[in-house]
């Protein structure tokens, strides 16, 4: 026999996602799965009796689009129990975007019955990746769309810009993307859309349609993420990569609302990285090679920028006189980067692209989609 139910817990049956403790209700299935910190959980309550012989629940399952992921057996000895719950946290990117989830509990207790329930929700992870065209132009400058190559084998709904990406565009682009990069001439508080344009794009010190905070308001609608009620996900991760980006926390409106359902008050696996001082135009194939390759094969950005300085020490390119020159001809007083410090991360450190958030720099194995 299996016994299921959904959303008011008035007696025996299972729930996805678990219940609500303090409500007696189970808790609503998230809009969409994005990033790397995704929930998923059921849980199971049986009767104590059954015609008046003692019951309990002795086994459960939980699996991800029909993968068990989660096994419990109740051990000799451990105590008895009418309900038990499982969860678990895994990487949206372990599946293609537009991916139907489905997360599935069931339990068995000690007179052979079943309780089941499953939920559905999508998969949304979007890639939107920048260039000029004159950096595009410039040998070694184009680094979104080298970016864009690199991450090609993840599962991201990728999208790359460099011809034309003005205001309007760009306002339209962010609400859909989980992964933003931005590769252009820039200042402290704002950076430049499309050539030509003429104006700078003002991160969180601005007015109107062209304000970081104002895009991802709109962009999210009402509500924390995933449960939005617009169903766009949110920024998890942007690289703002552009001449002094990183000198000030302005661009943190980028990947507001900064917390979630799960935690409105906390910025986790979600980041801001930017540059501190002078970015070279001609390196910039290069910095996308050292650090979202990293970033593509699961590391954290704490380690993807250690592994960037690394690779930069090792090619004695750090400390180094610049052979690039401003536009005025002088040229510039030290190579394009030189320390740690110059490349700040802003939010959590230990976000990922892909591969499960830890919380930490070390993945689980050997499953390091889901823990």
């Amino acid at each position: 026999m299996a016994v299921g139910a959904s959303a008011q817990v008035s007696g025996p049956g299972a729930w996805v996602p678990s219940q609500n403790g303090t409500t007696g209700q189970s808790d609503p299935m998230p809009f969409y799965f994005s990033g790397t910190d995704c929930r998923a959980s059921g849980e199971a309550v049986c009767p104590g009796l059954i015609a008046g012989e003692a019951n309990e629940l002795v086994e459960a399952w939980l699996n991800l689009n029909g993968q068990n992921l989660m096994h419990w057996l109740k051990l000799a000895g451990e105590p008895s129990s009418t309900s038990k719950g499982l969860s678990l946290t895994f990487d949206s990117t372990h599946f293609p975007p537009g991916t139907s989830v489905e997360v599935r509990f069931k339990a068995k207790d000690s007179h052979g019955n079943f309780y089941e329930a499953a939920e559905s929700s999508v998969v949304k992870n979007g890639a939107k990746l920048h260039d000029l065209p004159e950096f595009v132009e410039t040998y070694g400058g184009d680094l979104a769309s080298t970016a864009d190559g690199i991450v090609s084998g993840l599962n991201l709904q990728r999208s790359y810009l460099s011809d034309s990406w003005p205001t309007t565009i760009a306002a339209a682009r962010i609400a859909r993307a989980s992964f933003w990069v931005v590769w252009t001439h820039a200042g402290p508080n704002a950076h430049q859309c499309s050539p030509g344009q003429g104006d700078l794009v003002w991160s969180s010190i601005g007015t109107g349609d062209v304000s970081y905070d104002f895009w991802r308001a709109e962009a999210n609608g009402f509500g924390w993420p995933p449960f939005n009620d617009t169903g766009n996900e949110p920024v998890e991760l942007a690289l703002l990569l552009g001449c002094k980006m990183g000198s000030s926390s302005a661009f943190l409106t980028a990947i507001e609302p900064h917390g979630t359902n799960y935690d409105p008050f906390t910025i986790r696996d979600k980041a801001v990285v930017a540059a501190y001082g002078q970015l070279f135009i001609g390196d910039g194939s290069r910095l996308a090679d050292w650090l979202i390759t990293s970033l593509t094969g699961g590391q954290t950005v704490h380690k993807a920028c250690l592994q960037l300085f690394a690779l930069a020490s090792q090619q004695h390119l750090l400390n180094q006189p610049s052979v690039y020159t401003n536009f005025d001809g002088n040229p510039y007083g030290d190579n394009v980067l030189n320390s740690f410090s110059e490349l700040p991360i802003y939010g959590d450190r230990f976000t990922r692209l892909t591969k499960v958030y830890t919380g930490n720099d070390f993945l689980p194995y050997p499953n390091d989609w889901f823990r």
